[in-house]
């Protein structure tokens, strides 16, 4: 559903974020249930293959601009 499409990216980076789900049996499942569909499982494939060639690696430079971000900085700036 648009529901699991919205919600299971939050779910699927529960562990590497260090959020345990073991206090949500029921969120484990689905996340278990939703993981094992053929589409997603291509999906989480491509993602790694574009990870391995480094192309979702940002530099320096993208981190400055994706995360440097504040009403500050665009009024020191005039940006």
């Amino acid at each position: 559903t648009i529901a699991d499409m919205i919600a299971f990216p939050w779910a699927f980076i529960a562990k590497p974020m260090d959020v345990p789900l073991d206090a949500f049996p029921n969120v484990a499942a689905w996340r278990g249930r939703i993981k094992s569909r053929p589409a997603v499982i291509n999906a989480i494939n491509l993602h790694k293959d574009h990870q391995n060639r480094g192309k979702n690696k940002a530099n320096a430079e993208t981190n400055k601009i994706l995360y440097n971000q504040s009403a500050k900085h665009f009024r020191n700036t005039g940006e």
